[in-house]
């Protein structure tokens, strides 16, 4: 089974920090993160609902990189992470659920890993390095 690449790159598993030019959060002095402050972009539900710059060609999208889905209940969703959704809005954020260093965010996130399956088999446009 494939699974994503753990990375701070677009379209990997995890969160880009600074010096990323579109960084999902902004992690402390200290290395820490916390819940409300940003985190993972996905979204809920139809993969319609998401904009046609993100999907694939074959789902009517014009992204030429790999789209995963999350293929579990949220229901039981790690305990160190939290699901942050705007009212009325299919867009939410995979965040920390309690203030943590960065590295253990983004490891809780890749441990997700085996949970994501593929929307689209498009290849990933660039190959990031994963995580350690």
């Amino acid at each position: 089974m494939r699974r994503p690449l753990c990375g701070q790159d677009d379209n990997c598993l995890g969160v880009r920090i600074p010096p990323h030019p579109r960084k999902d959060l902004i992690p402390d002095a200290r290395g820490e993160v916390r819940p409300g402050k940003g985190g993972m972009s996905v979204f809920l539900d139809d993969y319609k609902s998401i904009s046609t710059s993100i999907l694939p060609p074959e789902h009517g999208g014009m992204n030429l990189r790999r789209v995963w889905t999350f293929s579990f209940p949220f229901e039981i969703f790690p305990s160190d992470l939290s699901l942050r959704f705007g009212s009325g809005s299919d867009h939410g954020l995979v965040e920390p659920a309690s203030l943590m260093h960065i590295n253990d965010f983004q490891g809780a996130l890749c441990a997700t890993g085996n949970s994501w399956e593929a929307l689209s088999e498009s290849p990933p446009s660039s190959s990031p390095e994963p995580l350690p």
